[in-house]
C-alpha cells in the first residue's frame, strides 16, 4: 500500500487525499486506507474513497472499518463516543457497511465489540435484532435464560467470530447482570477456562473468581488465551 495515501489520510487534509487518489487511483481500494479513514473517524475522506471504489467491509490485518471506528485503543474502554465517530458510524452503516461480519481482536461483530469497549451509543446504532451472543454480551438475562432453554448447546456454541458466549459475557464492559449469566452458562456446561482471561483483563475479580471456582485452569487460561486464536494478518 503507497504511503503516501496514508500519510495523506493521517494528515487530516483531504486535499492531499485527493491529490495521492489522483496519482494512484488503485489506492483508495486497499482496505488499509479506508480503515485508516475510518479509525481517525475522517468522514470526507471515507465518503471520498468509497465514490473510487473501496470497500466498506474490507479487511485490513483483522479490521473491518466498523471495528476500526469503534476499538480506537485496544487497551482502553471508550465509554462515550464522540459525535464525529457517531457520524461516522451512521454513515458507514447507511452505505453498506455489514455490522454482522467479524472483526477487531477479539474477532466480533461490531456490536460485541461496542460492548466489550464500552461504548452505549455504538450498541444502541449496532444492535439491530435479538441475538443470544450479542444478549450475552448486553447482558440480557431474559434472552440468554430463553435460548437455553430451547437449545442447552448454546452454552458452549461460537457466534460467527468466533468467540463462545462464555466470553461474550466475561469480555463485555457494559453494566447489567454478567455474573448472573455467566452462572447460568458455567451450569449449562460452558468451558470455564474460557471466562478467565476476559474477567481478568477486565479487571472484574467476581467473574474470575466464579470461573475458578467452576474449574478454570489459570495456565489453561493463560497459554490458551480466552479470547480465541489469532487471526491470520494482511
Amino acid at each position: 500500500m503507497p504511503g503516501e495515501l496514508i500519510d495523506a489520510l493521517k494528515s487530516g487534509d483531504l486535499g492531499r487525499v485527493r491529490a495521492a487518489i489522483k496519482r494512484d487511483p488503485a489506492g483508495a481500494h486497499k482496505p488499509q486506507a479506508i480503515c485508516a479513514a475510518a479509525g481517525q473517524a475522517f468522514l470526507p475522506a471515507i465518503e471520498l474513497l468509497a465514490l473510487h471504489g473501496a470497500d466498506l467491509n474490507g479487511v485490513w490485518r483483522g479490521y473491518r472499518p466498523l471495528h476500526s471506528l469503534i476499538q480506537t485503543d485496544p487497551h482502553e474502554s471508550a465509554t462515550t463516543a464522540p459525535k464525529d465517530r457517531l457520524r461516522c458510524l451512521e454513515w458507514l452503516l447507511a452505505h453498506g457497511a455489514d455490522p454482522e461480519l467479524p472483526g477487531a481482536w477479539p474477532p466480533a461483530r461490531a456490536v460485541i465489540t461496542a460492548a466489550v469497549w464500552e461504548t452505549p451509543e455504538y450498541v444502541t446504532r449496532l444492535h439491530r435484532k435479538a441475538d443470544a451472543f450479542a444478549a450475552t454480551a448486553l447482558a440480557d438475562r431474559k434472552l440468554v435464560e430463553t435460548t437455553l432453554r430451547k437449545d442447552p448447546d448454546f452454552a458452549r456454541g461460537r457466534d460467527v467470530g468466533g468467540l463462545t458466549a462464555l466470553q461474550c459475557a466475561a469480555g463485555s464492559r457494559m453494566p447489567g447482570q454478567h455474573v448472573e449469566i455467566l452462572r447460568l452458562l458455567l451450569e449449562r456446561g460452558a468451558a470455564a477456562t474460557e471466562a478467565l482471561s476476559p474477567a481478568l483483563w477486565n479487571g472484574n475479580e467476581e467473574l474470575a473468581a466464579m470461573a475458578l471456582s467452576h474449574g478454570a485452569i489459570p495456565a489453561g487460561a493463560m497459554a490458551a488465551g480466552a479470547w480465541g486464536e489469532p487471526q491470520p494478518r494482511g
